[in-house]
């Protein structure tokens, strides 16, 4: 049994969890029971989705809770010890050419963060136009990451094949035989319950 440690709203922000999220549990969720039961199982075996190197594909139109529940299994996976980091997908390209090509601490700080964390959410995946930036830098950090069995989280609102077509038929195969795609749909006010329940939160 995994013990819980208990973590800071500083230590979470300091990982990258949005504020907006740091008081929010499953039961927040407001979409699909099923998708809940799902992402519950994943945080409670998270130790044998390690094991196997189990990714999730969050995919869905903006507002349906990708990023929530992305940002809810970085928390308690957090508070069961692991290290993770929350990034989205323009900061983390910035991040890798700010660190990587530097060696000494800058270089140990990406690879500790991005390369070698026990989960690492990137958000927002092809939002931005491609670039040859945008696409060596998802490629090499998810080859390191799918070969050492590293599990990642990605959102996006483009299905695996759309992404494919942005990133290349290299990132179409790892997506294949890592990722486990998780659809999140669109609910009738989904997006406005959710909205208020975050700002009483805030009030709390």
């Amino acid at each position: 049994m995994t013990n819980t440690v208990k973590v800071t709203r500083k230590e979470l922000n300091s990982v990258g969890i949005y504020e907006a999220y740091v008081g929010c549990t499953l039961s927040d969720y407001l979409g699909p029971e099923a998708i809940a039961k799902k992402i519950g199982k994943y945080i409670r075996d998270f130790d044998e989705m390690s094991e196997d190197g189990v990714s999730l594909y969050f995919v869905g139109p903006f507002n349906t809770g990708k990023t929530m529940m992305a940002n809810i299994i970085a928390k308690n996976l957090m508070c069961k010890g692991k290290v993770v980091r929350v990034i989205d997908m323009r900061d983390m390209v910035e991040f890798c050419w700010d660190n990587w090509r530097n060696k000494g601490d800058a270089r140990e700080k990406f690879s500790e963060q991005i390369l070698e964390s026990d989960l690492l959410v990137i958000d927002d995946v092809g939002k931005e136009t491609p670039s040859e930036n945008t696409t060596s830098t998802l490629e090499f950090v998810l080859k390191h990451r799918v070969k050492r069995r590293r599990c990642t989280v990605l959102t996006s609102n483009k299905s695996k094949q759309l992404l494919a077509q942005d990133f290349g038929s290299s990132l179409k195969h790892l997506l294949n035989r890592a990722f486990v795609t998780v659809e999140f749909p669109v609910v009738d006010g989904l997006e406005d319950e959710m909205i208020v329940n975050l700002a009483n939160k805030l009030e709390d």
